[in-house]
């Protein structure tokens, strides 16, 4: 048993699967506890009770589920679960975690999130899912995300990236504010564009219909190239296109 009277932060190294942990009378100041790159499998071996713990790194491991403990972990506002074996759904309670707002599950085993989802209030901001087994349908944006990546490779800020999709893109990808470019190319979606991706979408080879004059861009909008080729775009080009800012747009629309 481990205890302690004033300490901040914790890191422990070393490690095998088959340690059981009891920790005691933690301190309210526990800012970080870090676990990461141990040997860590199965349900955790951990006894836990972070109350007030704000970040916690469990990364590097070998766990393939996530940890039932983290549901009670309130005031957490980063966690790392990448470089695991965490296998399935994320499942719908992670965003009911009030303060977190750095989620880092790359690396892992994930084929999709878990649904139904509800209009998603969580306060991530930073999500990495890259280098996982992501498929189906679009399922989640989260409204205050400036990062999401859900690709199979690491990309640059504010960019989200996602393969292997197909039906409908859900209008809810429209309350993402702060991203710059949104690469939904080469998938199998379908159906109708939502008016709002005009300024920052990569959007060929796809099944897409409708007309690029419903396209709204607004005053000083900082245009990146709208790439919408290999669809089924018809119509004329929207007046609103000379709100862009800038230098001229880059706008491809072949077939």
């Amino acid at each position: 048993m481990l205890s302690w009277t004033t300490i901040s932060s914790v890191e422990y190294s070393l490690f095998s699967s088959h340690v059981s942990l009891i920790f005691r009378n933690v301190p309210s100041n526990l800012f970080a506890f870090d676990l990461s790159s141990n040997n860590l499998e199965g349900p955790v071996p951990v006894f836990v009770v972070l109350p007030s713990s704000k970040q916690l790194g469990l990364g590097s491991n070998k766990l393939r589920t996530f940890p039932d403990f983290l549901r009670i972990q309130t005031y957490l506002r980063k966690l790392d679960l990448s470089k695991n074996q965490v296998q399935g759904q994320v499942p719908n309670w992670i965003w009911g975690l009030s303060h977190l707002y750095n989620l880092n599950l790359s690396c892992n085993a994930l084929v999709s999130l878990e649904g139904p989802l509800i209009k998603s209030t969580s306060p991530v901001n930073i999500l990495d899912l890259h280098s996982n087994q992501l498929k189906g349908p679009i399922l989640l944006f989260l409204p205050r995300a400036v990062y999401m990546d859900y690709s199979s490779a690491p990309m640059y800020h504010r960019t989200l990236v996602i393969k292997n999709l197909h039906g409908l893109i859900p209008a809810s990808i429209c309350n993402v504010n702060e991203l710059i470019i949104l690469d939904l190319s080469n998938n199998s979606l379908s159906g109708r564009i939502p008016q709002c991706l005009g300024a920052m979408s990569n959007l060929r080879r796809n099944n897409l219909t409708g007309t690029i004059s419903n396209f709204e861009f607004l005053e000083n909008s900082d245009l990146k190239p709208l790439e919408l080729n290999r669809n089924q775009i018809q119509g004329q080009f929207p007046k609103s296109l000379a709100n862009c800012s800038g230098e001229v747009p880059r706008v491809a629309l072949t077939t």
